[in-house]
C-alpha cells in the first residue's frame, strides 16, 4: 500500500504501456475523490470523467443523515418551530424561530 501521489507516479509506466497518451478517446469512471482528479489530471486530463453514482450517492446520503440530526436538535430548542410544504412534487423543511 502507498499514498495516492505515490501510486500516481509508479503507475506512469502502466499507463505508457497501455498507450493512453495515444488514445483517441479516453473515458474514467470515479466517485470524484480529490485524489482521482489529481491522478487523472496528472496522466490524462483530456479524459471524459464519468461520475460512478452510486458511490458518490453514499456521499451526499451521509451529508442529508447529519443534516437531518442538527435539524432535530435544533427544532428541540426553546421558541423554534418547522414548516413543512410540498414545493413541486418535493417536501420543503422551514425552521425559524417563533
Amino acid at each position: 500500500m502507498t499514498d495516492s501521489t505515490s501510486f500516481a507516479v509508479l503507475a506512469s509506466v502502466e499507463i505508457q504501456r497501455r498507450g493512453v497518451e495515444t488514445a483517441d478517446q479516453l473515458g474514467a469512471v470515479v466517485d470524484g475523490a480529490e485524489w482521482c482528479q489529481t491522478f487523472l489530471n496528472l496522466h490524462a486530463p483530456q479524459i471524459r470523467r464519468i461520475l460512478e453514482f452510486p458511490h458518490a450517492a453514499g456521499y451526499v446520503d451521509a451529508i442529508g443523515q447529519t443534516a437531518k440530526l442538527v435539524v432535530q436538535e435544533r427544532l428541540k430548542r426553546p421558541g423554534m418551530h418547522s414548516a413543512k410544504a410540498n414545493v413541486n412534487g418535493r417536501l420543503a423543511l422551514a425552521i425559524g424561530m417563533r
